[in-house]
């Protein structure tokens, strides 16, 4: 199985004036670097929690169709599933009609699950033979948890106090443990 977000988030679920408010910024002048850890400072939560705080939109493909009928989606929260494709026996690329599943946005995460009396079809054995390309994340950054944003907080003012792998006098800089404990609040349970 692999999974690629095709298209990243477009906005945050900060502001650079909220950055500015929590290090105490009067002014502009470092806001270029700001947005750029603030983009780092999220994705790292993300990663850390396996979940997608800002909406965007992944590829998950599978060499076969699983087990029980059900396709779990990664990063949730899940939006919608955009296709489910696959390579038939024949090697033709076929689109997997939606009136054969539904898709549950409640569950974390989200799932795929066949319809009743339906199965997969018959795919072609190779690589890569289902696409499914879903949206993930959170409706806007009102909805993101509050962990989260706090957690992305913490790590701006951290990497923006401490510039290199290593602080003055040679004092390594590791993580503030409240971005380890905010993290570990939300981060999806590996049920593998």
């Amino acid at each position: 199985m692999g999974l690629k977000q095709t298209t990243a988030p477009t906005s945050e679920p900060l502001t650079i004036a909220e950055v500015r408010t929590h290090l105490s910024i009067d002014g502009t002048d470092h806001d270029a670097e700001l947005t750029i850890l603030l983009a780092a400072a999220r994705s790292h939560v993300e990663t850390r929690t396996l979940r997608q705080l800002m909406v965007a939109t992944y590829t998950l493909t599978m060499s076969r169709w699983p087990a029980g009928g059900v396709i779990e989606l990664p990063r949730p929260p899940a939006r919608a599933v955009s296709s489910i494709t696959y390579y038939d026996e024949n090697e033709a690329s076929q689109t997997f009609a939606t009136s054969k599943y539904h898709v549950d946005i409640s569950s974390e995460p989200g799932r795929v699950v066949l319809d009743d009396g339906e199965d997969w079809p018959t795919i072609d054995v190779r690589p890569e033979a289902i696409t499914v390309v879903y949206t993930a994340g959170y409706d806007d950054a009102a909805s993101v948890p509050g962990a989260a944003k706090v957690a992305t907080l913490q790590l701006v003012g951290h990497w923006f106090e401490n510039r290199e792998a290593v602080a003055f006098g040679g004092q390594h800089a590791t993580l503030p443990m409240a971005v380890n404990a905010l993290v570990n609040q939300i981060k999806v349970p590996d049920v593998n």
